[in-house]
């Protein structure tokens, strides 16, 4: 689970394993450290659009991998 500005306060094992992490290395960071620089306006405008409806949405983003590669990952997101 990210803030509106991206700050990580929740992260499951598997969202961390998939980067190489514990989830409790996780926790504080930013979201976009780990989406390349080039797709992060379209991330902040997706966490802006979650957070203005009351229901789960989908998207697909890239994200930065341990090794420096670049991959998709879909994401369901919803505001608490």
């Amino acid at each position: 689970m990210a803030s509106p500005d991206g700050e990580l306060r929740f992260v499951n094992h598997a969202y961390a394993r998939h980067y190489g992490r514990e989830p409790g290395e996780m926790i504080g960071k930013s979201l976009f450290d780990f989406i390349p620089e080039t797709n992060r306006p379209a991330a902040v405008d997706h966490l802006r659009m979650v957070c203005s409806v009351d229901h789960s949405v989908e998207n697909e983003n890239q994200v930065v991998l341990p090794n420096g590669q670049i991959r998709w990952m879909g994401w369901t997101n919803k505001a608490p």
